[in-house]
């Protein structure tokens, strides 16, 4: 039995290892074909519309098929979509959609690909579960900002001129509120080429009603758009006359389809910046600061998520004569800073050691990796505070995540036993912790109270090293209420705004800096602290007099 099944791809995805799975490009007309892919212009000399693919979406592969490749079953999914072919129905979303992370070994086995031949024989047609739309399918398409009800009105009118049989099925489909969406299906031949006859047929009837030239990119993907409904259409119909054995199957999203080029290895000393779409403005001034202050060369890898190419581009140019900056593009897939530190081993494979910051900081001196151990990383002094209030809740081994020093091969072999950060920590011995003295990572005093706290809760040894580190901090971390972005004159201010002067996004810091307001509680307290300062300014007798008696009293 020759069951050929294509996964449509605008570009080189991650496929399946299957041989019933063919990975095809759409499009190829307009791009540079894709090694080791079919495509659906084949070079031209073959009949296809793959120059309408801006129109026809992955419509052009399944004409491309229908016209020039035998089998004795069609199959068409998604790089990102694919059919389980399991006994076991899984959990789904509100999409009514099986979410799975990677394509591998384990997806295969978990989702049935060993039976996909012996499922597939057993019937005519394999579908998706029908999704859920609020609407009808009719109003749901009339509701559309993107569609145009009178492109389906016509294709209606088409039907019940032309196939008057299936007038029927159309409006008993278009009444309905779930429908088979993303043009994924499996069909015997000759319901495949039935179907294609049919429904290209009407879609060149309603291209000569309305070419849509002068319509907006997502409009004019209207064929693709209008086949989704007319796919309904037809099952419904096939439904009705009871000829076929039809099988609906649970529908499975990938999160991580895409294929990311690993990263060279440019020199001994690598910085990774995690930025997503609200820190990209931090990442900047940290960015500028790291430049100003190298004294090797240093590889600094942006690792971003939901950041447009503009902005990226325009953080690649703060590169400096020691600074080389590279790009790496995260998945869907990761969703925390935590599971990003896990997954650092897969996403630098060619990497041993890095530097891991959070964005909001600045470097004031030469930031290097001094890594001996399998992880490094300064004591946080906030959590030596919460620690000590509540012992119950405290955990050992508990470092700053903010300045993160990982050897990667390490990292690897510990994440197969352990799931996240916090278990990496529990799991890890004390000796395979490297502590780092406070000024390779002090944190700012957002309230002008951790000196306060620091030395009525913290080992003296501790609090004389971030007093020493306060004097020369080497990177300063400003997570806390008030920070520079919402008071320039909060403590290290200055400097942050030395750097921020020269990031290429200074304007909008500043538009920042103005809109941004404080809660009321915050806006009491530095009320209260100015008075304070007023009366008592900090190092007088006076000053000292107070703290004395709210440290006997309070």
């Amino acid at each position: 039995m020759d069951i050929k099944i294509f996964v449509c791809c605008h570009k080189k995805f991650n496929v399946l290892e299957n041989p019933y799975l063919y990975p095809i490009q759409v499009g190829a007309y307009f791009n540079k074909s894709i090694k080791g892919f079919i495509n659906d212009f084949a070079g031209g000399g073959v009949e296809n519309i793959s120059c309408k693919n801006k129109r026809y979406c992955e419509l052009t592969a399944q004409y491309f098929v229908w016209k020039n490749v035998d089998a004795d079953y069609y199959g068409f999914f998604h790089y990102r979509r694919y059919l389980s072919f399991s006994d076991k129905e899984y959990k789904t979303k509100i999409t009514c959609e099986v979410v799975a992370k990677n394509l591998d070994d384990d997806f295969a086995q978990k989702f049935g690909y060993a039976n996909l031949a012996k499922v597939v024989k057993d019937y005519d047609i394999l579908l998706p579960q029908p999704s859920f739309a609020p609407f009808n399918i009719h109003s749901h398409y009339k509701l559309s900002c993107m569609q145009d009800i009178r492109d389906l009105d016509f294709c209606i009118d088409y039907i019940k001129k032309n196939y008057p049989d299936m007038t029927k099925a159309a409006k008993k489909y278009l009444r309905q509120h779930r429908g088979y969406f993303c043009n994924m299906f499996i069909m015997k031949k000759e319901i495949f080429h039935s179907y294609c006859k049919w429904l290209f047929e009407i879609l060149d009837a309603h291209e000569k009603f309305n070419d849509h030239e002068n319509s907006d990119v997502q409009t004019y993907r209207v064929s693709g758009y209008l086949s989704e409904r007319l796919l309904g259409i037809y099952i419904t119909y096939l439904k009705q006359i009871k000829k076929y054995r039809i099988k609906e199957l649970q529908t499975i999203k990938i999160e991580n389809a895409e294929i990311i080029q690993p990263l060279k290895k440019e020199c001994e000393n690598v910085i990774v910046l995690p930025i997503d779409e609200k820190s990209h403005l931090k990442a900047s001034v940290l960015l500028q600061s790291i430049v100003e202050n190298v004294k090797q060369k240093t590889q600094v890898i942006l690792a971003y998520k939901g950041v447009s190419n503009t902005i990226i581009n325009a953080l690649k140019k703060q590169a400096g004569e020691k600074t080389i900056i590279n790009t790496l593009p995260l998945t869907n897939s990761i969703n925390s800073y935590h599971e990003f530190i896990m997954s650092l081993p897969k996403l630098l494979a060619n990497f041993e050691k890095v530097i891991v910051l959070k964005p909001y900081a600045i470097a004031l001196n030469d930031v290097t990796c001094t890594l001996t151990k399998t992880i490094a990383g300064s004591r946080d002094v906030d959590y030596e505070i919460y620690a000590k209030k509540y012992p119950k809740k405290a955990m050992v081994n508990y470092i700053c995540d903010a300045r993160l020093e990982i050897d990667l091969k390490k990292l690897e072999k510990l994440s197969k036993d352990v799931k996240s950060y916090q278990e990496l920590l529990l799991a890890l011995p004390q000796e395979e912790i490297q502590i780092l003295n406070q000024n390779n990572l002090l944190k700012f005093d957002s309230l002008g109270l951790k000196i306060k706290e620091v030395n009525a809760y913290c080992a003296h040894g501790l609090f004389e090293e971030f007093i020493k580190a306060r004097k020369e901090p080497q990177l300063i971390s400003f997570e806390g209420k008030v920070g520079p972005l919402k008071d320039m004159t909060c403590e290290y201010g200055a400097e942050y705004y030395k750097f921020a002067r020269k990031s290429p996004f200074y304007e909008l810091i500043l538009k920042q800096l103005m809109t941004a307001k404080l809660d009321a509680k915050e806006k009491r307290f530095i009320k209260k602290r100015k008075r304070l300062d007023k009366f008592a300014p900090p190092g007088s007798d006076k000053r000292l007099a107070l703290r004395t008696i709210s440290k006997k009293y309070y």
